[in-house]
């Protein structure tokens, strides 16, 4: 098993805020990319085929929801909402990459949640798609002058994130998904959370364009991984992705065979088109580090701080376009300077890390951001070994509504 390069920066009170806790980033050693059984991995997708349902939230507004290691509920849920146009029914490749890091990671079962506006999950309320596109950002309030408070479609979907019990809930995104579990954090019960783990969360800095960086990215990410060929169980190659469809006739049937297929979608579900065009309006400002109070990702993450006394770990990598490593450093340091006394505790903190490749890295190497998220959480993930006898086939999941599974 090969290493994964990494740096890790902790903050500390010190003379003027908070400071680096040793001066400078730490690198951190034995972290190993895991090794990937392909028959543990199927048995993922099998629960996955199993899993796979729509529910209802409070409002009556549809979520696609997909859930593997399923008898590791109550021990510990990871809830990953999806990244922008990539529900699994349109992107499964992001279903590949969830079912690889529960293999990966035994100890707990993970919830994949489609985000708004990518089908078949609905989409936000019209004001706050409105409300979004002005201000980027997924809660209202300054924590101030007016308390935090996470917009209503959010606090719909927090209740769905909510209805499989587990003595232990943690949050995983990547990209600017990232920025919607800030808000789901805001939106749920106080100290509900036990953790979260953001890779490549934009919106830090205005350091690139931020359209045109992430298109750039997204094309070499994708010229990359063609050249790999079939790759290692887990890897997001053709080959590979090809065989998640075959695996899971669940959702990769009728429409879900080509719902993926570029450019289709824009056709398929124009007003997810819509949605994205908003989200990237209102994600590609608000970031200036020199108006904090207008700072989208600033205020959010600190509305989730003030609700969930846990740790926040965001991964920035060092290739990326989107964002500046040291800008990245001034805003953490402004978000633990900006939280009151009465809430600074020992586990209340943003945690970077900094690693290598670009902001697509968890689509390039899976395999690292797998290993990464074990070093996030901890409490729940200090086993390699793989759990043997996990139950495929349960329906427990099969819940029509929030209200039916409380």
């Amino acid at each position: 098993m090969s290493e994964v390069r990494l740096h890790q920066i902790d903050f500390l009170p010190g003379d003027e805020g908070y400071e680096i806790a040793t001066g400078q980033p730490t690198e951190l050693r034995g972290l190993h990319r895991p090794d990937i059984i392909y028959e543990e991995l199927t048995r993922r997708f099998e629960e996955g085929n199993d899993t796979y349902d729509i529910v209802a939230g409070p409002s009556g507004r549809p979520y696609e929801i997909v859930i593997f290691n399923p008898t590791q509920t109550a021990e510990a849920l990871i809830v990953k909402p999806s990244t922008s146009y990539s529900s699994a029914k349109k992107n499964p490749g992001n279903f590949l990459e969830t079912a690889l890091a529960a293999t990966a990671n035994p100890g707990a079962a993970y919830m994949y949640i489609g985000s708004f506006g990518n089908n078949p999950t609905g989409h936000m309320d019209k004001a706050d798609r409105k409300y979004l596109r002005k201000t980027g950002r997924y809660t209202t309030g300054d924590g101030r002058d007016s308390q935090y408070h996470a917009l209503e479609s959010v606090e719909d979907m927090a209740a769905v994130a909510e209805y499989v019990k587990t003595s232990s809930r943690y949050f995983t995104a990547d990209s600017e998904a990232g920025r919607l579990v800030l808000g789901l954090m805001a939106g749920l019960p106080k100290d509900s959370v036990a953790g979260a783990y953001l890779n490549g969360i934009d919106g830090i800095s205005p350091a690139a364009h931020y359209t045109g960086a992430k298109l750039s990215e997204d094309l070499k990410s994708r010229i990359h991984r063609r050249g790999i060929g079939p790759g290692h169980p887990g890897e997001l190659t053709p080959v590979n992705i090809k065989d998640v469809k075959r695996r899971v006739p669940n959702i990769y049937r009728g429409l879900g065979r080509i719902a993926h297929l570029a450019p289709l979608p824009v056709f398929l579900f124009p007003l997810d088109t819509r949605d994205k065009i908003g989200l990237t309006l209102g994600f590609r400002g608000h970031n200036d580090l020199g108006e904090l109070a207008t700072h989208a990702v600033l205020q959010d993450t600190r509305a989730a701080l003030l609700q969930q006394d846990t740790t926040i770990t965001m991964q920035f990598n060092t290739e990326s376009a989107i964002e500046d490593i040291e800008d990245c450093k001034i805003f953490a340091k402004a978000v633990m300077d900006s939280l009151p006394e009465e809430a600074r505790s020992r586990n209340r903190r943003l945690r970077l890390l900094i690693g290598e490749g670009t902001h697509d890295q968890h689509t390039d190497a899976p395999h690292d951001r797998t290993r990464i998220e074990r070093h996030a959480f901890p409490d729940i993930m200090h086993s390699m070994s793989l759990v043997d006898g996990l139950v495929v086939g349960s329906r427990i999941f099969k819940l029509r509504s929030v209200e039916e599974a409380a």
